[in-house]
């Protein structure tokens, strides 16, 4: 029985239909791609053709992000503070699971924290749960409910040390301009918010302090463009806010101190 996992690392001139088969074919176990060069839509045609072929070969085969440097282990705030890890045995909550992907790889990173992930879909759930026993993580705990509504009763107010999220905020009016390999696959739900694209981002607001221990964060993905408005959102009973870019240089995610 062979144990060796055989890694296929493709950048973006060999990623195309064919070569990916003739991988599959000769046996690849996990595909790893560059993703310093493309576009969100290109990257997402690789993972697609990736799964296409896998489900043609009748496999199931990971997919890795190859940043081609050494692993992040931090993010930089705008100020370059750095967000550390955290250490010891913390208690993180993200709201929104999804798929768990995140829970996940903070579950693996951090093995000695517990970390508590909500979804009003029971199906997301399904989903987290299965991907959380495939990759090992054990020190999940998933709760079915709107936002916060799953923690009621639970007595993890003032607890928390981590509040993560991804979070809807896609503008109502621009679901129907979303690139298809995005809309023609993720529920509407998990994806748009409301008229503003805000909707959700405010309730996160307003409820994430009574779970956070004093000096607690919470970080938060946002669209593009909505970082002025998001601020302005947590400008009250914050300590600090601030903003961290992503790989394109634009401002996606809220650091927000409790």
């Amino acid at each position: 029985m062979r144990h060796t996992k055989i890694i296929a690392t493709l950048g973006p001139a060999s990623s195309d239909p064919a070569t990916i088969d003739a991988l599959i074919a000769a046996g690849a176990d996990v595909f790893r791609f560059n993703f310093s060069h493309g576009t969100q839509a290109e990257h997402a045609a690789r993972f697609r053709m990736v799964h296409e072929a896998a489900a043609r070969a009748g496999r199931h085969i990971p997919v890795l992000q190859d940043l081609s440097g050494p692993k992040i282990r931090t993010g930089r705030l705008e100020g370059g503070q750095p967000i550390a890890l955290l250490a010891g045995q913390p208690l993180i909550i993200e709201i929104g699971t999804g798929s768990g992907c995140i829970a996940v790889a903070l579950a693996k990173e951090l093995p000695g924290a517990r970390l508590i992930a909500t979804d009003v879909s029971r199906r997301a759930l399904r989903l987290a749960e299965a991907n959380a026993a495939r990759h090992g993580a054990g020190n999940i705990r998933f709760l079915a409910g709107d936002l916060f509504g799953a923690l009621r009763g639970l007595g993890l107010e003032g607890r928390a040390d981590l509040v993560v999220s991804n979070p809807p905020y896609v503008v109502e009016k621009e679901w129907e301009d979303l690139a298809p390999e995005v809309r023609d696959h993720e529920p509407r739900r998990a994806l748009v918010s409301g008229p503003t694209g805000l909707e959700t981002i405010r309730r996160l607001a307003r409820g994430a302090g009574r779970y956070l221990a004093p000096g607690g964060l919470i970080l938060l993905e946002f669209g593009h463009g909505q970082a002025t408005e998001v601020l302005r959102l947590f400008a009250k009973d914050w300590k600090k806010t601030e903003t961290i870019k992503d790989l394109a240089g634009h401002r996606r995610v809220l650091a927000a101190t409790r």
